[in-house]
This record gives structure tokens, C-alpha cells and sequence, in this order.
């Protein structure tokens, strides 16, 4: 297509069967048999510039918690505007058509994320997971699968330009988001089982493996999927993945839970971050600010510092920094401020109090809810999860490779005891179709 700049978007069409597509500049192009192509005469610009622009209806309810319920009064939207800067993020919005030849109008929603840029398609744009992980996506609509729409990203990831599992996409309209699901067609993949268990009870400070009986390496092409109950009280529960059996560094998938908000969130730390028995213990991070004390010190063990906090009412947090005059200097702080990396600092929060500022992507919760459900799809590099049957996806990168034998194991934090249903790992097969097992199924046929 001549004279349409970079980026053009998935077409789409119109009632009357006109097809349309949006490109980098965000006008619209119009054809009536997808070989022709033409500008309307009307010279608008719907869209802002964008790179990698997706237009497309919205698309079919999910079918998950609350799929049902209808959305908030005033809220109908038509359909989906997507652009990638700095992040794939989309917005909602309201297409007007017009004649035939025309750009028609669209009218975005305001974004409930608070984010001008709208709601992120990939969560990990929304956490601080080391860069952006997730980019340039594209959607496909797909006529055979019932009308499916089916998007794929590029993670940025090692290694560089890797596609990500394609997502079914659907919307919720009651939480007034896409859902975004792994296309059920990645289930003909699983391999071997690895672990299966309907049940798995954690205390406090507690972790549960589930690669004690792997072969190894056989957990580095993996996926799991559990279900964490929601306690009657605060609590941190998660998956360790990807950690090394033969090194204590792993890679924490952390979800945290308030019930007397009923608010969750999910948090990443990749290789070498806190041990999950004690996650209020954080090397390698600072809490800049909220100071009430400073002491120099000439103790060189974070943990002295940790216990100050802890014998101390007003504390509900601390820092041990290495530095002069002394060995180092603790500092109790009466706020839990935000986390820094940094290699000379060690933090954490008093047992029982707030916890840890959370440095992930808020969950969106529905009233009914009464468990958080999650899939794990690892692959030596990264990771991809599907929080709440889809609520939240994140793509996700290991800090530490190449790990020849990857561990994995459930974790409970302070707070309330942790349950975890219908637990199942399985091994992922490879994608690849050789052109024999391609002539052997032609010619079973």
C-alpha cells in the first residue's frame, strides 16, 4: 500500500463492509477490496501519532469470575485503540463510522489506570522488572476459532525479538478491561507431568518444592498452574521459579493480600533477590526517606539492625548501609518508603506491620472472588503469567543465565498460613514439526 506511512494496523470493517486500517500517523485508509487502497477526502486524523497502532472492535465477553455482570452505567464502549510508547498501553473508546470513504471519529474514554496512556496490555509495563519486556504487539482476528482475537507481543527479552505466547483476547466488561488468556491450542504442548497435587498447605515463613523429583533440567520448559485461596488475613504467598538447584538465587513471584480492603498485587524479583521464608529482609535494597534514627555503627550484620526495629514501637521499618565513620549506619524509619536497588544497603519492615511498599501491578479484584488463580509458562530466559484467569499478563525475564536445572517451589510469607489447589506442572514439548513427522501424518491420512 502506497503513501501510508510505517505501522499499519490490523484492518478491520465497517458495517457496510468497508475495510479500514490506522498507521503510524493515525489517519485512516479505506478499501473496498482490500488490493486498492485510498485516504478519504476528508483529510482527518483520528488517532495520535503512535508507534504500532491496533484498532479493532471490542471484542467477545470472557468467560471467567464476573464475565456476566454488566458494566458500570455510562460505560459502552465500541472499541479498542492500542499504541506502543514506552509500552504497549490501550484505551477505550466510542468509533463512529460515517459514510462510506469517510475517516469517521472516536472518541477515547478517559483511562481508569492513571496513566494518560491508557491501561497497559502487559502488566510488566507497570513494573519495575528491569526494562521494558513487552512491545510493538499486534493482533490477528481469527475466523475459525469462533471469531477469536488473538494477540502476540515482542518480548524484549534474552533472547532479543523473541514473539510471546499468542493470548486470546476478550473483555470483562464489569472491571472494564481485556482479558488476556494463553489460546487454549498451548494445552496440545504439555508434556510429561511433573507434579500434581490437589492440595498444598503452607505455614507462615514456609516453602513447598516441587521439583524434588524432576530430571534435571526438566523444569526449564515448564508450565504450572495453582490456585492460591484467599486467607482471612494479610498474607504474602507466591512462586520461587527458575532458581538453580545447585545456588540458593531464584527468581520470586510475589502476591500480597489485604482482606479488609480486599486489594491484591503482584510483585517480581528476579535472581538473587529475598529469601521467601523471611521477605521483609530485603540485601541489596534501600527505602530512601521516613527516617527517625540514624545510628552509626560498628556491626557489620544487618539483621542487629532489623532486630532495633522490631524492639522499637514506632519503627515500622529499616535500612543498614554500609559506610563510614563506622562499619555502617541503621536507620529506623516510622514509614515504609518505596524500594531502590542498591548494593550497599539491606532493608526490610517490621513482622506484622504493613509490608513492603509493593512494587508490582495491582490485581483487579471482583467481590465474588475467593481464590487467586495462576498460570506459569517458563522458558530458560522468561517467563510468561496469566493472573485471574487473565486479568493481568506479564512477560518476565531471569536475571541469572543460563540455569541448567531449574527449581520451583510454592512460598508463604509472614502473616496468615497459605493454601494452594489443584497444583500441576507440566513439561512443555517443543514447538518445532520436523518434515518427516509432517510426511508421516499425510501419509497415516
Amino acid at each position: 500500500m502506497e503513501n501510508t506511512e510505517r505501522d499499519p494496523s490490523t484492518a478491520w470493517q465497517t458495517s457496510a463492509g468497508e475495510w479500514r486500517l490506522t498507521n503510524y500517523e493515525g489517519k485512516i485508509f479505506s478499501s473496498t477490496d482490500f488490493v486498492k487502497w485510498s485516504r478519504p477526502e476528508d483529510g482527518a486524523t483520528p488517532f495520535p501519532v503512535a508507534e504500532c497502532p491496533d484498532f479493532f472492535p471490542v471484542p467477545a465477553a470472557c468467560t471467567g469470575t464476573g464475565c456476566d455482570l454488566p458494566a458500570p452505567p455510562g460505560f459502552a464502549p465500541t472499541h479498542v485503540h492500542k499504541h506502543s510508547d514506552g509500552g504497549d498501553w490501550y484505551t477505550f473508546g466510542a468509533y463512529e463510522e460515517g459514510a462510506a470513504g469517510t475517516s469517521g471519529t472516536w472518541t477515547a474514554y478517559p483511562a481508569d489506570s492513571g496513566d494518560a496512556r491508557g491501561l497497559p496490555l502487559d502488566a510488566s509495563q507497570v513494573m519495575p522488572v528491569g526494562g521494558m519486556n513487552f512491545y510493538a504487539s499486534k493482533s490477528f482476528f481469527d475466523p475459525v476459532g469462533a471469531g477469536r482475537r488473538i494477540y502476540w507481543g515482542w518480548a524484549l527479552v534474552p533472547p532479543a525479538s523473541t514473539q510471546t505466547l499468542p493470548r486470546v483476547t476478550t473483555y470483562h466488561a464489569a472491571l472494564k478491561r481485556l482479558i488476556f488468556t494463553p489460546a487454549p491450542e498451548l494445552s496440545a504442548l504439555r508434556g510429561a507431568v511433573l507434579f500434581s497435587q490437589p492440595t498444598v498447605t503452607l505455614a507462615p515463613n514456609s516453602t513447598a518444592p516441587l521439583s524434588a523429583g524432576w530430571a534435571p533440567g526438566a523444569g526449564n520448559t515448564s508450565e504450572a498452574a495453582f490456585s492460591f485461596t484467599l486467607p482471612a488475613a494479610r498474607a504474602t504467598f507466591g512462586l520461587n521459579v527458575m532458581g538453580d538447584r545447585a545456588a540458593a538465587a531464584v527468581s520470586s513471584l510475589t502476591f500480597s493480600w489485604d482482606p479488609v480492603n480486599r486489594t491484591a498485587a503482584v510483585a517480581w524479583v528476579a535472581g538473587g533477590g529475598p529469601s521467601p521464608g523471611d521477605p521483609y529482609y530485603m540485601p541489596g535494597v534501600d527505602m530512601p526517606g521516613g527516617d527517625f534514627n540514624v545510628t552509626n555503627v560498628s556491626y557489620d550484620d544487618p539483621r542487629i539492625c532489623q532486630a532495633a526495629c522490631n524492639q522499637t514501637k514506632e519503627c515500622k521499618a529499616f535500612t543498614y548501609v554500609v559506610r563510614p565513620p563506622l562499619k555502617g549506619s541503621c536507620c529506623l524509619k516510622n514509614t515504609v518508603p518505596d524500594e531502590v536497588a542498591s548494593p550497599t544497603c539491606t532493608s526490610g519492615v517490621k513482622p506484622g506491620g504493613p509490608g513492603p511498599a509493593v512494587r508490582g501491578a495491582a490485581i483487579p479484584m471482583l467481590p465474588a472472588d475467593v481464590a487467586i488463580d495462576v498460570r506459569v509458562f517458563v522458558d530458560n530466559t522468561f517467563a510468561e503469567v496469566f493472573v485471574m484467569q487473565g486479568r493481568l499478563a506479564i512477560t518476565l525475564k531471569f536475571d541469572k543465565n543460563p540455569i541448567k536445572d531449574a527449581a520451583m517451589e510454592l512460598f508463604a510469607g509472614p502473616g496468615a498460613a497459605a493454601t494452594a489447589t489443584d497444583v500441576n506442572v507440566w513439561a512443555v514439548k517443543p514447538i518445532w514439526t520436523s518434515v518427516d513427522e509432517v510426511l508421516a501424518a499425510a501419509h497415516s491420512t
